[in-house]
């Protein structure tokens, strides 16, 4: 496929700005948020080095599902380890970072996330550098999505009024999990969000007590 020279020129000018930026030598592109580690982290231009798991967790475990309309709080970071507990093993770290984006880009309602036009490029940008820091990969297996839908129809039904409006057409229809679900506060989802990392990660349990220690004590 030919390419013209101005295309060709924009590409490698598009090139030069991402090592120069690379290099420090341009301003990074947007404004920033200060995480709860007192970080700085720019939604619009993130970077891999920017991301912290406490952050994460902390963050996770204080935004409310359903925008806040199911019938007690319930986190993020709990509908996580829920995630994380339902596909196979090697697939559990996927599913625990699922919504991580979330903790910088906050949970935005699906209508409202279905007209604002460059949402989804920024988050998806966000959830690759997140999954390739974490996890290794570029992108979630499918898996992780049948999961998430599991979750949200057991959600609807032990935590959100009329629950059958949750439910798809039968050609896409998932069936709940058998287990209830019993929400947790924010600081114990944050903790069991933080503790089912550093399992999956394969650490010593001390590396989670002192993270704990560090940061919240």
């Amino acid at each position: 496929m030919s390419v013209s020279y101005n295309d060709a020129q924009k590409r490698l000018d598009k090139a030069a700005d991402t090592w120069k930026q690379a290099r420090g030598d341009i301003p990074r592109f947007g404004k920033y948020i200060i995480t709860y580690t007192g970080k700085v982290f720019r939604p619009l231009d993130p970077v891999a080095d920017d991301l912290d798991i406490i952050d994460i967790a902390h963050a996770l475990g204080n935004i409310c599902r359903f925008t806040g309309h199911s019938r007690s709080f319930y986190s993020v970071a709990q509908h996580s380890v829920v995630v994380s507990r339902h596909v196979p093993e090697e697939l559990a770290l996927q599913g625990l970072l699922h919504d991580a984006a979330e903790a910088y880009l906050t949970d935005i309602s699906s209508p409202v996330k279905s007209i604002l036009d460059n949402y989804k490029t920024y988050e998806s940008q966000l959830e690759r550098i997140i999954l390739r820091k974490y996890c290794g990969v570029s992108a979630y297996d499918p898996a992780i999505k049948v999961a998430d839908r599991r979750a949200l129809v057991t959600e609807a039904r032990d935590l959100m009024p009329r629950p059958e409006l949750f439910t798809e057409p039968d050609s896409k229809r998932v069936e709940p999990f058998k287990e209830v679900i019993n929400p947790w506060n924010p600081t114990r989802a944050r903790n069991l969000f933080l503790e089912r990392f550093v399992e999956l990660q394969g650490w010593d349990k001390m590396k989670y007590f002192e993270m704990v220690v560090r940061y919240y004590e």
